[in-house]
């Protein structure tokens, strides 16, 4: 009994992505690769910083700049983490990533101005260890629906707080 809830749930769930992506009929979220220039840019300068782990250069693009000086220096840590894990930094660069090469679900807003959401899926390992083998561990692979929205303050483009 238990199992067929949690199947139900995720119909649920999966209905109601669905109700909130689409108004009468219409989807709101928009395929095809970002049309404005300014916006395709800044996603290209991420996805450098990114591949060239510049993890505080990252920080000062992506933050909104209102943001507060502690919020900038947790947000900055969480993302160095530590040797041994620095599962949220490979996170990130994997997202900006799928921006980069175009393979998000849609796009919605205002590509010249902002907002602009991006949609996109993401497989996240189940299990906290990163040992990767061609065993039946992939079995633990967790589907999620992630988003990240883009604004801008003074032409700048940056992430939205």
């Amino acid at each position: 009994e238990e199992e067929e809830e949690e199947e139900e749930e995720e119909f649920v769930y999966s209905s109601l992505e669905k109700m909130a992506t689409r108004e009468e009929g219409k989807t709101l979220y928009e395929s095809g690769p970002i049309s404005n220039a300014q916006l395709k840019l800044y996603i290209d300068v991420l996805h450098k910083v990114c591949q060239e782990d510049k993890i505080e250069q990252f920080v000062k693009l992506f933050a909104p700049p209102d943001l507060e000086e502690d919020d900038r220096v947790y947000f900055l840590e969480s993302l160095r983490g530590t040797i041994d894990d620095q599962e949220r930094w490979n996170t990130m660069k994997r997202e900006i990533e799928i921006l980069k090469e175009g393979k998000y679900r849609g796009i919605s807003g205002d590509q010249t101005r902002g907002p602009v959401e991006f949609r996109f899926d993401m497989m996240v390992d189940g299990n906290s260890t990163k040992k990767k083998s061609s065993d039946s561990g992939s079995n633990n692979k967790i589907h999620i629906m992630r988003e990240v929205v883009f604004t801008k303050t003074n032409n700048v483009w940056h992430a939205e707080g």
